[in-house]
């Protein structure tokens, strides 16, 4: 999908089939809750692909709201926090690694 200009009023309208009562998080959510109550390992499988499915609609729906509301999506950025978070590293190799402290952001 291509944007060719802002649309803050489309993107209004984008915003309920992100997270609306039918929207894209609601089916991602049904589906995957669907699946921890099935037995069967192959409908189990198949219920959290469609979930997981359904999440990546989401991020499409998302990245056309920002971009319908004139954010320049930055899909390198979001790649290299990414990896960084997904890649081990010191800290994940510490015999007793401790979390990073954050500040308060409300002090």
């Amino acid at each position: 999908m291509t944007v060719e200009r802002p649309n803050p009023q489309y993107a209004v309208l984008m915003q309920e089939q992100l997270g609306g009562g039918n929207g894209e998080l609601k089916a991602a959510m049904q589906y995957i809750s669907q699946s921890f109550r099935i037995k069967d390992p192959e409908i189990k499988d198949l219920f959290l692909d469609i979930g997981a499915e359904e999440l990546s609609h989401m991020e499409m729906v998302a990245q056309t709201i920002n971009l319908l509301n004139g954010h320049y999506v930055n899909n390198t950025e979001d790649s290299k926090l990414y990896f960084d978070l997904s890649t081990p590293g010191p800290s994940h190799e510490a015999p007793n690694p401790t979390p990073p402290s954050f500040e308060n952001p409300r002090r």
